[in-house]
């Protein structure tokens, strides 16, 4: 158990991690089932400065998409917490610094996986969670699109997909994408786990431009 309190005397328990805070004000605290603790933003702030970089942004992508926190929330705990040599905030500017206004975050880990590779493979930048560019009754996004290409990568995960009705929604959209002339590849954590050559093959050969006959 890690515990933060404020700067004062304090004892030790058996099993216990005890940080003292120097600028921990009621603005950073809440209260879950009667027990105090610190709000999301400013346990962001404080992990910043223990974990990796790759592993802060997915938790705040995971906090931006579960509602949790703004970026705005972000910003204005960073400006009112940052002093020279305060560990986790120059990490926290430069996640905040690639995430302007109007960014979606990732809403899964394999789909925040699926990101890092496209970057990593030097794949062009996807649009993530594109509103579905034409008409249909249901509404709907897909994970990542590349409308220039007609062409829709989704992080095909089963905790998204485990119902009939959700897997049936998503073979509906991708038959409405095949009308609209959208090709759409499915990818799971085995095809980039498992086979992350061939995962790479498929994804080189569906953005060379698609030329008529």
């Amino acid at each position: 158990m890690v515990v933060t309190v404020a700067v004062r005397r304090t004892h030790e328990f058996a099993g216990v991690t005890v940080h003292q805070s120097t600028d921990l004000s009621d603005t950073d605290l809440t209260e879950v089932d009667r027990l105090p603790v610190t709000t999301v933003v400013r346990t962001l702030v404080d992990l910043a400065a223990v974990i990796r970089p790759k592993r802060l942004e997915r938790l705040i992508d995971r906090s931006l998409a579960a509602r949790r926190c703004s970026l705005d929330d972000l910003a204005t705990t960073i400006g009112r917490l940052a002093r020279r040599g305060k560990p986790g905030i120059a990490a926290l500017r430069q996640v905040l610094a690639v995430r302007l206004p109007g960014y979606t975050p990732t809403e899964s880990e394999l789909e925040f996986r699926l990101a890092e590779l496209f970057e990593q493979w030097g794949f062009p930048k996807p649009v993530r969670q594109l509103e579905l560019p034409w008409r249909t009754v249901r509404e709907g996004r897909v994970d990542f699109a590349y409308p220039d290409l007609h062409l829709i990568v989704e992080a095909d995960g089963r905790a998204w997909h485990s119902t009939v009705e959700a897997f049936d929604s998503d073979r509906q959209r991708d038959n409405l994408a095949q009308l609209a002339h959208w090709r759409v590849l499915r990818i799971t954590w085995s095809m980039i786990h498992d086979r992350p050559i061939e995962t790479r093959a498929l994804l080189s050969e569906a953005f060379r431009p698609v030329h008529s006959a």
